[in-house]
């Protein structure tokens, strides 16, 4: 199911970028994701499980949760983010720590605000504000039941999707 979602996400953000590629497992670990990133985008610039994934050609990101953990790439000069989170782990005293009352008011549910600034964060690469707070979330647009859209506000502005399922949110933001 979690696979499904990540594949879900996916095929919606290529509607946007057709080139971005990406995988996922349910059980895969650090090194086999960037096993699969080496394979898929024929690159050994991704095999430092010490350093972020910084190929020359592709922007990648890299997330994972109990039960998914997969990556997003693109090529540069487009940046990615993606992110993947358990629901029932983002609580209300952290959304209010890194997102202001307008951010919250706006967002369909404030657990989302988590996923999303995550993703817009992980794509401005080496452009990132020193928190995350200091990121925008918002407008969101309903697209269709459990997929949102949403625009990112920072350094460079983004522009990204969000899919609720049962018991993860997901979300993927491109910076072009």
């Amino acid at each position: 199911m979690a696979v499904k979602a990540f594949q879900k996400l996916l095929e919606e953000i290529k509607k946007v970028a057709p080139g971005v590629r990406g995988e996922a497992h349910e059980t895969w670990a650090r090194s086999q994701i960037r096993e699969s990133i080496a394979d898929q985008l024929e690159t050994d610039e991704v095999s430092d499980l010490d350093e972020v994934p910084r190929p020359e050609r592709w922007a990648v990101s890299i997330s994972h949760c109990v039960g998914l953990a997969g990556w997003m790439a693109t090529l540069r000069p487009v940046q990615i983010g993606w992110d993947v989170e358990i629901k029932s782990r983002i609580q209300l005293p952290i959304i209010k720590r890194i997102c202001n009352a307008n951010e919250i008011s706006q967002a369909p549910d404030p657990s989302f605000l988590w996923p999303a600034k995550e993703s817009f964060f992980k794509a401005a690469e080496d452009e990132q504000p020193n928190v995350v707070s200091q990121l925008t979330i918002g407008p969101w647009r309903s697209i269709t039941p459990g997929l949102w859209s949403w625009q990112g506000f920072g350094p460079r502005n983004g522009e990204g999707l969000l899919l609720e399922t049962e018991d993860l949110l997901l979300a993927a933001c491109l910076i072009r």
